[in-house]
């Protein structure tokens, strides 16, 4: 019997996972200070595990179904920021946490890991460098896709699915967020 390269964590209801809605959403400007809205939705995940409980979160993978800009050309890519604590100046300012979906149905749900799949969360505003140790704000961490500008109005479009895997190059340790937005050029 053939098994999956996360069976084993995912058997042991270690993997989680988050998504949109199914009407989706927009990712935000990697400038703007909302991450998350009942409009947009940059995913962001939260860890403020700490002592005993502390745990690194390895990001798996980033599925978009579809995407569409507004400007000619756009980046998604991946935004990492310190925050030790929810509050003013401390790079997050409100956090609507939501239960992750384990990959085992019915699973346990995560204890140390906050996440927001469609809440309110508020960063202080991230910049296009990459992020800074004891600064609060993220920067930009890594490039994921780059996309064109497409009007969804009017002609029927296409399904179009992309996926980035991190395949373990990405850690997020605790007091560290992470989100996904765009950065039109």
């Amino acid at each position: 019997m053939s098994v999956g390269v996360h069976y084993p964590y995912t058997s042991q209801g270690l993997v989680f996972s988050q998504t949109t809605t199914p009407l989706g959403l927009a990712l935000p400007l990697y400038t703007t200070t909302t991450v998350c809205t009942t409009a947009i939705c940059g995913l962001p995940i939260l860890n403020l595990s700490q002592g005993a409980n502390a745990v690194n979160v390895e990001l798996i993978s980033l599925d978009i179904n579809y995407g569409s800009l507004t400007a000619d050309f756009g980046s998604i890519g991946l935004m990492i920021g310190q925050v030790a604590s929810i509050g003013t100046a401390t790079g997050c300012s409100a956090f609507a946490s939501t239960t992750p979906m384990n990959g085992l149905p019915f699973g346990p749900g995560s204890k140390v890991l906050s996440n927001n799949g469609v809440g309110t969360c508020t960063v202080t505003a991230g910049t296009a460098g990459g992020p800074v140790a004891g600064v609060a704000g993220a920067g930009w961490y890594r490039s994921l896709f780059t996309m064109n500008l497409e009007s969804s109005t009017g002609t029927a479009h296409g399904t179009s699915s992309s996926k980035y895997t991190f395949d373990g190059t990405i850690i997020v340790p605790p007091n560290t967020i992470s989100y996904f937005k765009i950065h039109y050029v």
